[in-house]
């Protein structure tokens, strides 16, 4: 009908909590205890199980396999979700924060066939910004590769940094990532390692026909400076 407008509204509605003593509940309390245990694991953050274990998994417990990766990509990932609101925060900040310096840095990665380098850190009062750049040798003109990698910050006095991916690009054999970090780097880099962690699975991404992912982290070094020679007079 011409000019009617329905009362009704479609909204979207979240998880309904169940009231307490409730079946199962007792079951759900495990496990939220097998998650934090396995989240404060520092050797299982940011991993999950291997395609085949997951796959025997589901077979056993007549269960769809991408329900189990889905569960355990969200799991590993649980580090990085427990600071959400703080990098949204950060985000915010820096939106109105104009650069102070541009640092350079002059860093390089390597796994592989792969190459990671950073040339420069630029400096905000809140945080800093840093583009990585990746390039992997393929073995064809056909083939595309990805890096299934991050970037990582290991500080000596154990800071926290809050690391918010910015999204990027990638053509001709390169890729290129771009990565807020908070509180802000030092200058000099002094007492922090930036360093390639692997990506955790069930990251989205376009479809490669080959990834490549380092066994573990790979630390930057600094690039080493060409001399150049002297013409004897």
């Amino acid at each position: 009908m011409a000019g009617y407008t329905s009362p009704l509204r479609v909204r979207e509605v979240g998880p309904l909590a169940y009231a307490p003593g409730t079946d199962g509940q007792e079951e759900d309390r495990k496990i939220a205890r097998l998650i934090a245990l396995r989240w404060q694991d520092p050797g299982r953050q940011g991993k999950v199980p291997p395609p085949k274990v997951l796959e025997n998994w589901a077979n056993e417990l007549h269960v769809d396999v991408s329900y189990l990766q889905r569960a355990f990509a969200l799991i590993s990932r649980i580090p990085d979700l427990a600071r959400v609101t703080e990098a949204g925060e950060v985000l915010a900040r820096l939106e109105d924060e104009p650069p102070e310096a541009v640092v350079p840095a002059l860093l390089e990665a390597r796994f592989g066939r792969t190459r990671a380098w950073i040339t420069h850190v630029v400096q905000y009062p809140s945080g800093s910004e840093v583009d990585l750049r990746l390039r992997t040798t393929t073995r064809g003109p056909h083939e595309h590769v990805r890096a299934a990698v991050e970037l990582g910050v290991a500080a000596d006095d154990g800071t926290g940094y809050v690391i918010v991916p910015q999204g990027g690009h990638s053509g001709m054999g390169t890729e290129l990532k771009r990565y807020i970090i908070a509180p802000r780097l030092p200058d000099d880099l002094h007492g922090v390692t930036l360093r390639l962690v692997p990506e955790a699975s069930g990251r989205s991404g376009p479809v490669p026909s080959r990834v490549v992912r380092p066994q573990g982290p790979v630390n930057f070094g600094r690039l080493p400076t060409k001399r150049t020679k002297r013409g004897r007079r």
